[in-house]
């Protein structure tokens, strides 16, 4: 398959082996992503784009990418590994952080 080109907001190149990928959000005000803040895991999930939200067209290109992309767990915001953070600090992290905000993503597995 092949990968879109000259596209700013997406990255794909070796994330199709590593199952991440990153979408940057550039303006002010809401991400245009629907995200689902699952307490009992202390994780964010992507759920889907907002229609004529600011991140719909990285969304949908990504999705091109990789055929399915909800319910990928957020696991980097800029250059911010989320790994071992409490959900109240990836919550704040995503509210607070300036734009351009990168946030990386990795699929979601079978296991999931």
């Amino acid at each position: 398959f092949e990968l879109p080109t000259n596209k700013e907001h997406v990255h794909t190149e070796t994330a199709v082996q590593k199952k991440e990928f990153t979408i940057t959000v550039k303006e002010p005000g809401s991400t245009g992503l629907d995200l689902d803040i699952n307490k009992e895991k202390g994780i964010i999930r992507l759920i889907d784009a907002e229609i004529e939200g600011q991140s719909e067209e990285a969304y949908n290109d990504t999705l091109i990418v990789f055929g399915h992309i909800s319910g990928s767990k957020l696991i980097q915001i800029n250059d911010i590994d989320l790994k071992n953070k409490p959900l109240s600090e990836k919550v704040e992290l995503l509210k607070d952080q300036e734009r351009p905000l990168v946030l990386t993503f990795e699929l979601p597995t079978n296991k999931e």
